[in-house]
């Protein structure tokens, strides 16, 4: 285990020692998307909401932005995480041909300092992952970071949808046209509508992320997005952030989140989206049929591809998944895997 210091003792430590070899250390937030878009390359890993998701600084209920470091050939976002095996420094998709003598030699610095317990560093392409196992860092399986799923959402291929041929006629793949069309069916049968309008108040988007998770068994996992959903940032061409809206004469209540960066010219990420498919939700709406209902988070994926193509994106990286029935989800509506890996470095494999 890391020495024993006070929190804020650490986090200064890390700090300084990020900084060490000359770079830039800035903390993450809409003040740096110049800098990260010179180094966009169309990678999931490499973007604003990306660092923002992966790239936090603290515990299971305390979370803070991290920061990204910076320099003449690198980029990387550093998040540092207490658990209660230890603390552990997240490394999120690093750029630049420096990249891996300034992790290596900072994540050794940090060990054997026993500032940190273990150094992960992830989003990694397979060129990438390569290189750091040169360098003397290991396959993630060794020292899981969850037991259920060792590199987290990415124990799954990302999945990749290329909109060129999705929307293609006959539109998508069949699952996916059989689904768009139960659900439109639905909505006609309850004379509803369903529509994707830009995030306004982050509330809407946090409460379905809330009752995501919560139906899934997995309440703290909500709080990985709370900072990626309260930055606000608004829907335009570079991002995406919508809200989907479940309408009838009576009402309307949300029902899916969308959250997106362009990754590159005609590429593009999504970091969050979910559909709320609790069927006691439309309770308030006065439906009664909900034949239908359950396809909802097909349908909203279909008419999400359309309104990306008109944005011009070609491509987009639904990332990956910690479970095998998230992925087989994204095959469903037509995505194909797209590898990413995750590599660590502990105090023992140092010694060895």
């Amino acid at each position: 285990m890391s020495r024993v210091l006070p929190e804020r003792d650490r986090l200064l430590a890390v700090r300084q020692e990020l900084a060490g070899g000359g770079q830039q250390v800035v903390e993450i937030g809409p003040g740096i998307e110049g800098l990260i878009r010179s180094w966009q390359c169309g990678q999931f890993g490499c973007s604003l909401r990306a660092f923002l998701l992966y790239a936090q600084w603290g515990d299971w209920d305390r979370r803070q932005a991290g920061v990204v470091i910076a320099g003449a050939d690198v980029l990387f976002g550093v998040g540092l995480y207490h658990r209660p095996d230890g603390w552990h420094l997240h490394v999120v998709g690093p750029q630049g041909g420096e990249r891996v003598r300034r992790v290596a030699d900072f994540s050794r610095r940090l060990l054997a300092a026993g500032l940190v317990d273990r150094v992960y560093v992830r989003h990694l392409v397979d060129g990438a992952e390569r290189e750091f196992l040169g360098a003397g860092f290991i396959g993630v399986e060794r020292y899981p970071w969850m037991p259920e799923s060792p590199a987290e959402d990415e124990t799954y291929p990302h999945r990749l949808v290329d909109l060129t041929q999705a929307l293609q006629p006959p539109f998508g793949p069949r699952t996916l046209r059989l689904a768009h069309h139960r659900f439109s069916n639905f909505l006609r049968r309850c004379g509803a509508t369903c529509v994707l309008r830009p995030l306004g108040h982050f509330y809407p988007a946090l409460e379905i992320a809330r009752e995501h998770f919560l139906r899934q068994g997995k309440p703290l996992t909500a709080l990985d997005y709370e900072l990626l959903i309260r930055t606000a940032l608004p829907d335009g061409e570079r991002y995406l952030s919508q809200v989907a809206w479940l309408k009838s004469d009576r009402t309307e209540l949300p029902v899916g989140v969308f959250l997106g960066e362009q990754i590159g010219p005609t590429s593009g990420a999504l970091y969050l989206n979910v559909a709320v498919r609790n069927p006691a939700l439309v309770e308030s709406l006065q439906i009664r049929d909900r034949t239908g209902f359950s396809a909802i988070a097909a349908y909203l994926h279909a008419e999400l591809f359309r309104q990306l193509a008109s944005r011009g994106w070609q491509t987009v990286d639904l990332g990956g998944s910690e479970t095998a029935s998230l992925d087989r989800f994204k095959q469903t509506i037509g995505a194909q895997p797209l590898l990413s890996r995750w590599v660590v470095l502990t105090r023992e494999e140092m010694t060895r």
